[in-house]
């Protein structure tokens, strides 16, 4: 869902899937190579089901030494968290998550940051509910999120069957989220270029692992978002808050797809431009020097696309 409180919040219900998306073991299969690291193959054998174990307890040996990071800290959230899952989360950060946002966007992290894992629902909750959520929000919340991003902090759990790709995209979601608090964008952007960039970040490091398991996704986005619409059950960017509640479908698929196509229109150099000068600016001004007219008039004409079934 969109923020309609001030946690940033990813979740799995994307692409019109399932909220814990299960990969088709033979797809996992066929990546096997040169895109996914020894480190995440291990991961996904202590995460994943057992049918998937004996593939893959060969590259258990391989385990990667992970890089030591000074800008993130890797903390249990309960008390069954191994070593091992620690290692390869430190490394899926370290080598993919990070370069990933320093690459494309050109940020940096300016403070410390907090990743804590977490392996048992009810612990999540908790920490959700520290965070400020009431019982009957976090209960919601701890089933249906793939990660939560507040301030410098992360919350990610680990209980949901989940493939390395997929756990790459919400580690580079969050820590996107983090970055744009850290440099000051966050709160100045409105929540669709905050929640729409993070997607765009995580999906794109998701892809460099796991490339069809991505694409399928978004190929189901787009009919889910074009089938909506057809229904008249579509919501748009300037939708309210009733109306996001009630949407068929992670509204924050439209996100993604509005700054992809900010990026498709002017290349990524000219949004990364944008980005880097609303600290400044503000968003309105920003918007306005890099693309020549306002975010209102470009949020009309996305919405305007939408309700023609124009993605």
């Amino acid at each position: 869902m969109r923020k309609l409180v001030l946690i940033s919040v990813f979740s799995l219900c994307i692409y019109g899937l399932s909220l814990a998306p299960k990969q088709d073991v033979r797809a996992v299969s066929m990546t096997i190579g040169d895109k996914i690291s020894a480190s995440e193959y291990d991961l996904y054998r202590l995460l994943e089901h057992s049918r998937v174990q004996a593939y893959l307890r060969t590259w258990t040996s391989q385990l990667l030494t992970a890089k030591s990071s000074k800008t993130v800290s890797i903390t249990a959230g309960d008390a069954g968290l191994s070593p091992q899952i620690q290692t390869a989360v430190n490394s899926m950060i370290v080598g993919r998550c990070i370069p990933q946002i320093q690459r494309t966007l050109h940020f940096n992290f300016l403070g410390p940051v907090e990743v804590r894992l977490f392996t048992r629902p009810q612990d999540y909750q908790q920490a959700i509910e520290s965070l400020g959520a009431n019982s009957s929000n976090s209960a919601l919340m701890a089933e249906k999120t793939g990660g939560i991003a507040y301030g410098s902090r992360i919350l990610v759990p680990l209980y949901n069957d989940r493939s390395p790709g997929s756990l790459i995209s919400v580690l580079t979601h969050e820590l996107t989220h983090v970055v744009f608090y850290q440099n000051s964008v966050v709160p100045a952007i409105p929540t669709w270029i905050n929640e729409g960039t993070a997607w765009y970040e995580g999906i794109t490091a998701g892809k460099a692992a796991a490339y069809d398991q991505f694409s399928t996704m978004l190929e189901g986005a787009d009919m889910s978002i074009l089938q909506a619409f057809s229904h008249h059950q579509g919501v748009y960017l300037t939708a309210g808050e009733t109306a996001l509640l009630k949407a068929p479908y992670d509204v924050e698929i439209e996100d993604y797809l509005a700054v992809s196509s900010l990026v498709k229109r002017g290349g990524m150099a000219r949004y990364v431009s944008f980005l880097h000068r609303v600290p400044e600016n503000g968003v309105q001004g920003a918007f306005r020097q890099e693309y020549g007219y306002s975010v209102n008039q470009f949020v009309a004409q996305f919405d305007r696309k939408l309700a023609h079934g124009m993605l």
